[in-house]
């Protein structure tokens, strides 16, 4: 195995893949996102808002990188850098995780306003409410059908809203599990990585 490091700075948190090849990772405390090109070459680019915390990353189903911010809002860069922000709620309920739909749909979680939302192709947005006031959402993948698996930090589950955001499953973990991130496979089941040191398998018989 070869390994390649590029300085891209310290602090990098997130990372995504563009469509052009580029890797793209925030840097939380500089308020930068920084880009490391198909060839190899480093850039940085700095947000208007110093203050705006850039987190996660993903790829968006307009072919932009979208990141999460600290202050209520989504950020978006496209491939030429150019930056651009939308606002989803307030400044305190912490948009974090954010994930591509396959209907060009962009879901993301309000870490602190235990909640999911999500931005249609035509840029509307609706947030539908989680079942545990307290549980923190993390992480949210995007279903095949529409809906999406969120796993809920502080409540130790991983649960499932189908496409109209309704509740569909909820799949419970020990006290104290932490489920953090979230990932769908091909065949729909999900993986889910425990800060209590395991990766659980989310399969359903028959």
């Amino acid at each position: 195995m070869i390994v390649t490091e590029y300085d891209v700075g310290p602090g990098a948190y997130g990372v995504a893949l563009a469509a052009d090849g580029a890797a793209w990772t925030s840097l939380v405390e500089r308020g930068e996102l920084a880009r490391v090109g198909p060839g190899g070459d480093v850039s940085r680019i700095s947000l208007p808002d110093a203050q705006s915390r850039p987190m996660v990353l993903a790829p968006g189903p307009d072919g932009a990188i979208w990141f999460s911010r600290g202050d209520g809002q989504l950020g978006r860069v496209d491939a030429a850098g150019a930056v651009s922000s939308v606002p989803v709620s307030k400044p305190d309920r912490s948009p974090y995780g954010l994930c591509a739909g396959p209907d060009r749909t962009l879901w993301y979680t309000l870490l602190n306003a235990d909640r999911v939302g999500r931005i249609s192709p035509g840029g509307g947005t609706e947030e539908f409410p989680l079942p545990d006031r307290s549980c923190r959402p993390h992480t949210v993948a995007a279903a095949a059908d529409g809906g999406c698996w969120v796993a809920l930090w502080a409540a130790s589950s991983v649960v499932r809203l189908d496409g109209v955001g309704q509740l569909a499953g909820e799949t419970s973990f020990p006290p104290g599990a932490e489920p953090h991130w979230i990932a769908l496979a091909p065949d729909q089941t999900a993986w889910v990585a425990l800060e209590a040191a395991t990766l659980a398998h989310l399969t359903y018989p028959g």
